[in-house]
């Protein structure tokens, strides 16, 4: 019994709703995390992190694995975002703009990134 010729087993090339939601969360995820580390704007980069820790909790639910999405939400998302952004405000962080945000390193950081990639 040749069980490769399509026995009801799905295949490589034929993916179920959930990997296709996976990978589409996964990419939203990723251009998300790459707006919070690109961007100049501290509070927009607060407000794209909390996009990108909720697409890995969205992730995490399509995995099965509820309680740590949960706890990706209340924890990550519920705190230390709202932490970050508190500290934004009572320090008289700048709002807009910030020339001081950028170090002229961006190309050592991305090489370093590739590499332990």
């Amino acid at each position: 019994m040749n069980l490769a010729a399509g026995a009801g087993h799905p295949g490589f090339l034929s993916p179920t709703g959930v990997e296709i939601a996976f990978v589409l969360v996964g990419l939203a995820t990723l251009g998300a995390a790459a707006i919070t580390v690109t961007t100049r704007q501290l509070v927009h980069a607060a407000l794209w992190l909390v996009v990108a820790l909720g697409g890995l909790a969205v992730e995490y639910l399509l995995l099965t694995a509820e309680f740590i999405a949960w706890v990706q939400v209340l924890i990550y998302v519920g705190s230390i975002v709202v932490l970050l952004l508190f500290g934004l405000m009572l320090t008289r962080a700048p709002i807009g703009r910030s020339p001081d945000a950028d170090s002229g390193n961006r190309w050592v950081a991305l090489g370093v990134a590739v590499a332990s990639a």
